[in-house]
């Protein structure tokens, strides 16, 4: 499911052309950064989050003109009994951007587009690196 919902947030909505910037902020980290990304960070293990996002997102917090900024689900929030609120959007509106949040299944007519492209990469072990996690007595 994280590479489907890195395909379909940038193929179907962004469109990347080469040299373009992009923020992607997703629980599938890993698997972005595998996949061939500038850069990829897990926020539960940055100490210092202003930093990592200068260092990592160059334009951060003063967006291009009209960004598009997607955000994906938030499994960092589905256990809080309070989740946190959003602060200081005015980036958002000095550059006129645009945030989107999505979830993975609105997506699911692009799964087998997405196997055709992403199949490859798993038979062809040097281009693209799999890991397995499992839970015991889960």
């Amino acid at each position: 499911m994280p590479g489907l919902t890195a395909y379909a947030n940038l193929f179907e909505n962004f469109s990347p052309k080469m040299g373009e910037e992009y923020v992607f902020i997703s629980a599938a980290f890993s698997s972005v950064y595998r996949s061939g990304f500038d850069d990829a960070f897990n926020y539960k293990e940055e100490l210092d989050l202003n930093a990592t996002l200068k260092r990592s997102v160059r334009f951060f917090p003063t967006c291009h003109q009209t960004a598009a900024l997607r955000f994906c689900e938030m499994t960092s929030q589905y256990n809080l009994d309070l989740p946190e609120n959003v602060h200081n959007l005015m980036f958002v509106v000095f550059g006129r951007s645009r945030m989107q949040g999505f979830i993975v299944f609105d997506y699911s007519s692009v799964y087998p587009e997405f196997l055709e492209m992403i199949l490859p990469y798993i038979r062809e072990k040097a281009r693209l690196s799999m890991r397995k996690a499992q839970l015991k007595d889960f």
